[in-house]
């Protein structure tokens, strides 16, 4: 059960932890390849300004796309996809 409190105050961290982290683990665990519906070679798209300090930092497919590169991953262009390097 997640924690209201915590989910209140930083909701990326709550989202991240019970959702997306577990998700991209299993993924990863298996060496599945992963469609990306944005692209991740636009800047712009892996950030976002943080509303209570100002500052610019990573949103969630951000997040999530430097999980899968620290994890084996690299962007193929072509195919779109997150793919396991050997």
């Amino acid at each position: 059960m997640r924690s209201q409190e915590h989910n209140s105050t930083c909701p990326l961290t709550g989202r991240w932890n019970e959702y997306n982290e577990p998700w991209l683990k299993e993924a990863i665990s298996r060496d599945d390849e992963i469609i990306m519906a944005t692209d991740p070679t636009v800047p712009s798209n892996l950030m976002r300004i943080n509303k209570d300090t100002g500052l610019t930092e990573l949103n969630g497919f951000g997040r999530e796309y430097g999980y899968l590169k620290g994890n084996g991953y690299s962007f193929d262009n072509v195919s779109k996809k997150m793919v396991k390097l050997p």
